[in-house]
């Protein structure tokens, strides 16, 4: 009897593993569908699976350690769902945080609003990808083109991301020196050169420079209520990220995005911030950030651009 009752538990647990592996392949399946991934071999499909797989128990635990509700994070499938946290920072996590000046604290008189949303009040351009042009050039960009809109002297329009990328090391400090002393071309007026097509008489936008933004989510708060800003900021745990409000996260800076908002007044506090990695990922190429604890220090690495 005993022997017989451990052959019917041993065939019971075979057919919950395979279930489970038949599961996992059929979701997998799907996840190559939905975000077009293909590969060379066999070999790096089973590789990719076998990541896959493991990156889903991952995101099983990721959940379970949050109390879910209607705002809180939801990590989930996303395009990067068959990488290794290695493979997915080397890629996209390539900012390096270094020492800067301590910043201004920014004091206003006027009261600051407990609600800012720089999409709605058409000071954003929608989401894109930055492809291989590097991790601070979109978010740079991107807060260019809102403090230009914001200011009053020109309308939101699209400034050439690939000047940027010609012309400048790709260095967030060199960047911004570069900014300021050649101005911005548009995205439709830039042409591509051998290495640099700047032309002084194409450019659209000019800024006087870039303000850093001393520490503190107040500070931040502030320079956030009268235009868009760029933070870096730690983002390890975007890898996953689907929808919600963030409450968990790491604190290695190595990222940055372009912060659009924020809203003080919900019941979570939290930070909007625009990613640069399409609008198949995180709230349609946005991501929620709570305020309180500079979570992934936020607050650390901020600049917005005077134009």
């Amino acid at each position: 009897m005993t022997n017989f009752f451990f052959a019917l538990v041993f065939v019971f647990s075979m057919t919950i593993t395979a279930k489970a592996n038949s599961e996992i392949i059929k979701t997998f399946e799907k996840f190559q569908q939905n975000f077009g991934k293909t590969y060379t071999s066999e070999e790096e499909l089973n590789k990719r699976l076998a990541i896959f797989s493991k990156n889903m128990r991952h995101i099983s635990n990721m959940n379970a350690k949050h109390v879910l509700s209607s705002e809180e994070a939801v990590f989930g499938i996303t395009k990067f769902s068959d990488l290794t946290s290695e493979e997915f920072n080397k890629a996209y996590l390539t900012y390096q945080s270094r020492k800067t000046n301590p910043g201004k604290n920014v004091a206003f008189g006027s009261l600051i609003p407990d609600v800012i949303d720089w999409v709605a009040q058409g000071a954003v351009n929608p989401p894109t990808t930055a492809g291989s042009l590097g991790g601070e050039i979109y978010p740079l960009v991107s807060s260019i083109e809102g403090a230009a809109k914001v200011s009053g002297k020109h309308p939101l329009g699209f400034l050439s991301t690939q000047q940027l990328g010609d012309c400048s090391n790709k260095d967030l400090p060199a960047l911004q020196e570069y900014v300021v002393k050649n101005g911005m071309e548009s995205a439709a007026g830039y042409k591509h050169g051998t290495p640099c097509g700047y032309d002084a008489s194409r450019v659209a936008v000019k800024v006087q420079r870039f303000e850093q933004i001393k520490a503190g989510e107040a500070n931040l708060k502030n320079a956030t209520a009268f235009r868009p800003v760029m933070v870096c900021l730690a983002a390890s745990s975007f890898q996953t990220y689907r929808s919600g409000i963030l409450t968990k996260c790491d604190d290695v800076v190595n990222h940055c995005l372009e912060l659009v908002g924020y809203d003080f007044s919900s019941t979570q506090p939290y930070w909007r911030l625009q990613n640069s990695w399409g609008t198949n990922w995180g709230e349609s190429g946005y991501i929620r950030i709570a305020t309180g604890s500079n979570l992934c220090k936020i607050s650390d690495y901020a600049s917005y651009a005077v134009v």
